[in-house]
């Protein structure tokens, strides 16, 4: 074996393996080459111009410094309202492209599946290449030459938009819309998607294709939702207090009650769902201290839920969470035309385990399918009988 040799794979070799391990080597080599010296948090807000304190804001402080270094492409998993826009602008401006191109976000969303749209955006168009294109335009990628491009929402993309931009991806070759002629483009490429991208991966007509994801995710980056790092809920707080105030010239203060209140809100909007909270309180509330009796029902309400869940015992948590597996099944046969094949389809499960969670929930709930199975059934049976 080599001096340098990383790691050793021995046959049947998949894609997948080989993929996971450059993915693991390339990691290896950044923590490698960058020094480890200890920064403190101020100093990572700093760098990375965000805010945090919790040990998972630590994790994405240094995965972002790290990324910033190398020069390959970065896959950032998060829900919505997370931050993954700010954490792929930390990447880029501390990167040595920073200096070189610009960053340019774009948000796959717009595009709602037209794969039109998309190429005329990414890849630019041509004079008269399509009705309305009254003059030549460069794409995202041409005007972010030597700089980043940021793919937000990337899961919304259509098939056929996916196979066109893993090409591109590829080559780093594109052609505008209405052109023969290809030319070269050099970008990074930073891509944010939901938690569940690698699932939508899965099955023999998979909504995401394989190959476009392993691609992009050379480097990938799983920023946790705001619910499970309250710790970083009131440095936020204090952050967006401080903005507002700049904002609107008033001073207010949150009380203890308040903060406890916040740190215990589930936070479906994440870190954006505070930003506009503080400042909506600011507008609303007119005394100097905002109380608890000041934020709204849905705070409020998740807060009593937290409060009672503590005092709930085993018996009682097993028995709600059978309830709403059994309700969510439910909706799921009706919505499916009481269809169990499609509902398990729909739920990701086996047919076979699904027709078993019936059974142990008392649903007996038969399909059109099921139905003339069970009547035939019925039918032989009787017939067998005799009288």
């Amino acid at each position: 074996l080599e001096v340098d040799t990383d790691k050793v794979l021995y046959k049947p070799i998949t894609k997948q393996k080989v993929v996971a391990n450059i993915k693991s080597a390339i990691s290896k080599h950044i923590q490698e080459t960058i020094l480890g010296q200890r920064i403190d948090n101020k100093d990572y807000a700093k760098l990375i111009n965000m805010i945090g304190v919790s040990a998972d804001f630590q994790r994405i402080a240094k995965s972002v410094l790290r990324y910033a270094e190398v020069d390959s492409d970065v896959l950032i998993l998060g829900e919505t309202g997370i931050g993954k826009e700010l954490v792929a602008k930390a990447v880029h401006n501390n990167s040595r492209r920073a200096k070189r191109g610009q960053f340019i976000a774009v948000n796959c969303s717009s595009f709602k599946g037209d794969s039109s749209l998309m190429e005329s955006e990414l890849f630019g168009h041509e004079k008269g290449a399509f009705t309305g294109a009254i003059k030549q335009k460069a794409g995202v990628f041409e005007a972010a030459h030597g700089g980043t491009v940021f793919l937000d929402e990337i899961h919304h993309l259509g098939r056929d938009a996916q196979a066109k931009l893993l090409r591109a991806v590829q080559e780093k070759k594109i052609k505008r819309v209405g052109s023969n002629k290809e030319f070269g483009v050099d970008f990074r490429l930073v891509c944010a998607g939901k938690p569940k991208l690698k699932e939508m991966c899965r099955g023999n007509d998979p909504d995401f294709l394989p190959d476009l994801y392993f691609r992009i995710s050379t480097l990938d980056l799983e920023i946790l939702p705001l619910r499970e790092r309250t710790e970083d809920i009131e440095p936020l707080l204090m952050h967006f207090k401080e903005i507002t105030e700049n904002k609107f010239k008033m001073q207010k203060d949150f009380s203890s009650s308040t903060i406890r209140a916040l740190k215990g809100h589930s936070w479906p909007g994440n870190v954006r769902e505070l930003e506009n909270l503080v400042e909506r309180l600011y507008v609303q509330v007119e005394e100097k201290i905002i109380r608890k009796k000041h934020l709204p029902d849905d705070i409020l309400e998740s807060n009593s839920i937290s409060d009672a869940i503590i005092n709930l015992n085993l018996e009682t948590l097993e028995r709600l969470q059978r309830e709403q597996v059994k309700r969510l099944i439910l909706t799921t046969l009706k919505t499916k035309g009481h269809n169990i094949k499609q509902a398990a389809i729909d739920l990701r499960v086996k047919r076979t385990t699904l027709n078993s969670r019936m059974k142990s929930l008392g649903i007996f709930d038969y399909g059109p399918e099921e139905r003339n199975n069970l009547l035939k059934t019925l039918m032989d049976n009787f017939s067998s009988l005799r009288i």
